[in-house]
């Protein structure tokens, strides 16, 4: 999984790429330069080619994001759709790669996209 993304004083424009099936849901926060999660976020799903594409918020008060970080997690559960699930399993038991941590009783993946 990888994203870039552009921003202007009030929007921060997504565009990434996956190797996740269609359907598949992403949540998308904006961590603060300390770590903390700024109230900026979305859920978005997987287009059918493994592209998502997203705008949220700016949350800066300065509008310079320099030093926030994007956060995208996939975290699979029996709430996903039903391929979804049928392919990573309803804890996530059957993702592979670089990005997988586990979290509590399940495994996630998730990246994360320094902005400047």
């Amino acid at each position: 999984m990888e994203a870039d993304a552009t921003y202007n004083k009030n929007l921060v424009f997504i565009d990434g790429k996956s190797n996740l099936i269609e359907g598949s849901e992403l949540s998308l926060t904006i961590l603060s330069p300390e770590g903390a999660r700024t109230g900026s976020g979305d859920k978005i799903r997987v287009n059918p080619d493994g592209t998502f594409h997203a705008q949220i918020e700016n949350p800066s008060q300065s509008k310079s994001l320099k030093n926030y970080t994007l956060r995208f997690i996939f975290k699979p559960s029996e709430y996903s759709w039903e391929n979804v699930w049928k392919q990573y399993g309803k804890k996530g038991q059957h993702t592979t790669g670089n990005l997988i941590e586990d979290w509590a009783d399940q495994q996630q993946a998730v990246l994360k996209v320094p902005l400047d």
